[in-house]
Order: C-alpha cells, then sequence, then structure tokens
C-alpha cells in the first residue's frame, strides 16, 4: 500500500510539474504574441524590421510588389485618366477606344501592378509616381 501512495504521491507531483511547465509555458507565449503585436503595430523604425522577421511570406511579397512589369504607353494613359477620376465612358471619349478595350487595359494595368480594384491602381501609381497626381487647375478649368 505504501508503495501506490508513494507511486500516486510521484504521479501527482509529475502532473502538478507537467501541467505547471506548460501553463507557464503558455503564459511566456501569451505575453510573446501581446509584445509582438505590440512592436508590429505601434509606429516606430523598428516596426519594419520586426514585421519582415514575422512574417517573411508578406515581406516577400512587398518586394515583389515594388518590381512591377512595365506599363505600355496606352495602359499609362488610361491610368492617367483613371487618376483624374474620370468614369468609363469619359476615358472611352477621351481616348478614342471601346469599352471592352478600356477593361481589357484595366485588368491589365491592376495585374502588373497586382492589385485588386481601380482604386488600389491609382493608389499605387500616385504613391510610386508612375503618374503625374492631377492638378488643381484642370479640376477647376474642367467645371
Amino acid at each position: 500500500m505504501r508503495d501506490w501512495l508513494l507511486y500516486l504521491v510521484i504521479a501527482g507531483a509529475l502532473v502538478f510539474a507537467v501541467s505547471s511547465w506548460w501553463g507557464v509555458r503558455r503564459l511566456k507565449a501569451k505575453h510573446t504574441r501581446s509584445a509582438v503585436w505590440e512592436e508590429t503595430h505601434s509606429p516606430g523604425p523598428g516596426r519594419q524590421k520586426v514585421a519582415v522577421v514575422l512574417n517573411p511570406i508578406k515581406a516577400k511579397s512587398a518586394e515583389a510588389r515594388r518590381q512591377i512589369e512595365p506599363l505600355t504607353p496606352r495602359e499609362l494613359d488610361v491610368l492617367r485618366a483613371l487618376t483624374e477620376g474620370l468614369s468609363t465612358p469619359e476615358i472611352c471619349d477621351q481616348l478614342f477606344i471601346a469599352p471592352n478595350t478600356l477593361r481589357t487595359h484595366v485588368q491589365n494595368i491592376m495585374g502588373k501592378l497586382r492589385v485588386h480594384s481601380k482604386l488600389e491602381a491609382v493608389a499605387f501609381a500616385l504613391k510610386n509616381r508612375l503618374v503625374e497626381p492631377p492638378r488643381a487647375e484642370d479640376a477647376v478649368s474642367a467645371l
């Protein structure tokens, strides 16, 4: 009986030790995730480096996004028209193209810039200076 009691005490101590170790490990993981979240979501110079280390796939995609395929002159014309906020009929009239041709140009632009919408394409083009932003004088003269 004493042997069984000794085994139960040892087994209980092991279970307690393992559960305590696991709880500490989970607590450390929780605090690590919290610290990582704060570091990656707070402004500061280390944010970019931490994000690159934690998510190399995202870093590679951001790097790949910088290396875009060159746009054709006609695609640049379409992109300029999009940045001016022209509608589809207005762009078609200005560039003398059919709506289906415009749609093809827009799809090619979005594919080359690796974006998912016209708005993203315009934002990407302005941010990376692929096109000049529309001037205020042009907007006033259009009215």
